[in-house]
């Protein structure tokens, strides 16, 4: 069976794991797709360089920073027909913050309270909808970045402005209390493999993301929180992520799901083989 992997850049860690584990069960060749080119005419679009038609299945690795060339490269793989873990709507969807929690709200699945906003006018009166403290994201940020915590109007005026002389989308967002701490949950297929509790690695700091400095540690997380997870999963059309979780005063709220989670640290950290789960979701697809 020929596996592709594709990332938009050098193999990271977790996808060079992922390559190691793949090639036990599968003849396996890497993709950096942000080097493809991608050709139409008349009733035809093919690659330069690449034969789609070779592989079984396609194994993306789509972060932040290059979904567009992600989301156009897995337009290509549907357009051959090759199986995947997810389509390239899903790419459109779980790059944005607000697409995400959109689908997930229409799902049942519990988010967080957020209003989106435009320009500076329409962000200041959105935060009278609010209490401080609140939130304030831009749509499009990731492992932490592009996320504000807001005191009082002093802290949200200087954030606003600054954020809209970017002219940038932002998402005013209800606060979750808790102790700095969120939860990781890795779906594979129809399954939750693991979960990790990550905790800020200072006093004050509320987000726990492990490439902001948080620590991670192995959560066993309630049947509850499973499903969760698996609901989220499922209403952004992927089988392979990251769901993250916020519990505050009893209640799990979702926050964000990850395409691209950092399967190698999410591993040491739970002492789970989360690549083999993949490889082994994958031969089940191919069967």
């Amino acid at each position: 069976m020929n596996l592709l992997i594709a990332a938009p850049s050098k193999p990271s860690p977790s996808t060079k794991q992922l390559i190691e584990e793949a090639e036990k069960d599968f003849k396996v060749d890497f993709l950096n797709f942000s080097e493809l080119s991608i050709e139409v005419s008349t009733g035809n679009i093919d690659t330069i360089g690449l034969d789609l038609n070779s592989y079984d299945f396609v194994l993306p690795r789509i972060d932040r920073p290059r979904f567009q060339p992600g989301f156009h490269f897995m337009r290509l793989v549907e357009s051959f027909g090759v199986k995947s873990v997810y389509p390239a709507e899903t790419v459109l969807i779980a790059h944005n913050k607000f697409l995400t929690l959109e689908c997930l709200a229409k799902k049942g699945v519990p988010v967080p309270r957020t209003i989106l906003t435009f320009n500076k006018k329409f962000t200041k009166n959105a935060l009278q909808k609010f209490e401080f403290p609140l939130v304030l994201k831009v749509v499009d940020g990731s492992g932490g970045l592009g996320v504000f915590f807001l005191e009082n109007e002093v802290s949200a005026d200087s954030v606003i402005n600054s954020m809209d002389s970017a002219h940038r989308e932002l998402l005013v967002e209800e606060f979750l209390p808790n102790d700095g701490e969120d939860i990781r949950l890795l779906v594979v297929g129809d399954k939750v493999v693991t979960a990790m509790k990550r905790t800020a690695n200072k006093s004050g700091e509320f987000r726990a993301n492990l490439t902001a400095g948080g620590t991670g540690k192995k959560f066993e997380a309630p049947d509850e929180l499973n499903q969760i997870a698996l609901d989220s999963a499922r209403a952004i059309n992927a089988k392979i992520c990251g769901v993250d979780v916020i519990e505050s005063e009893g209640e799990f709220k979702v926050i964000e799901v990850n395409l691209n989670p950092g399967i190698y640290k999410t591993g040491l950290a739970t002492d789970v083989n989360i690549s083999k789960h993949i490889c082994e979701y994958i031969k089940g697809e191919l069967k």
